[in-house]
């Protein structure tokens, strides 16, 4: 008997670890298991030479929340915190950017690919 009562605390025992657990993870949303830091290319047209790449790649790191740029001809890949930036914030700092022969002269355009 003594045998039976010890095989039942240490049964009652090890279900009461294993539901709370089960518990948990029904919890778990869709918004916590999506990424937060992301990668978007934008094509980027008028951008005429390394410099103005340069200048786009400045003013996007001076965004918080950019982790990585990279820039191969007229795409401009970004990989940032979407819970610090989103893509319009993106496409606004690279379209306000100037070029290399104006600072002034805001004509790059961008869109998301």
């Amino acid at each position: 008997m003594n045998t039976i009562k010890k095989l039942s605390i240490i049964l009652i025992i090890g279900l009461g670890f294993s539901i709370p657990a089960q518990a948990e993870k029904s919890h778990i949303n869709q918004s916590q298991t999506d990424p937060i830091v992301v990668t978007d290319t934008f094509s980027v047209s008028n951008m005429s030479c390394h410099k103005d790449a340069n200048l786009v790649s400045r003013s996007l790191y001076r965004l918080k929340g950019v982790k990585k740029v990279q820039i191969i001809g007229d795409k401009v890949v970004v990989k940032y915190d979407r819970t610090k930036q989103t893509e319009k914030q993106i496409i606004a700092a690279i379209e306000g950017t100037g070029t290399c022969e104006n600072p002034n002269d805001k004509r790059k355009k961008a869109k998301k690919k």
